[in-house]
């Protein structure tokens, strides 16, 4: 895969938007963001995604996104790009999904 991680951080503040009360996304500063949606990944990205127990999702807005273990969550964009708010933000997709995958292994090995 040759996606890049999503910036997802204002230019001003350096801060990620956040959905206000009102449903609208701003960031700190108060700079009004415009929600990206995801698509759905390549067949080599689903396999990938779906290896390190990541399930794709059509929610009732019509948004798309990976929903995997422990509450993680991946988006891919159309732009080649990716995020995910549990990912440390070094590390690429491929690494972020080999260490879901580690973190899963060593849950499951008995005591």
């Amino acid at each position: 895969m040759s996606r890049t991680r999503s910036a997802s951080e204002c230019a001003t503040c350096k801060q990620t938007p956040r959905e206000d009360e009102s449903g609208r996304f701003t960031c700190a500063c108060g700079t009004p963001w415009v929600r990206r949606w995801g698509i759905r990944g390549t067949p080599e990205e689903e396999a990938l995604l779906k290896l390190s127990g990541f399930i794709f999702t059509l929610d009732i807005q019509g948004d798309t996104y990976y929903v995997g273990p422990l509450g993680h969550i991946v988006y891919l964009y159309s732009g080649g790009d990716w995020d995910s708010d549990k990912a440390p933000r070094e590390q690429s997709l491929e690494e972020y999904l080999t260490w879901i995958k580690e973190k899963l292994a060593a849950l499951s090995q008995p005591y």
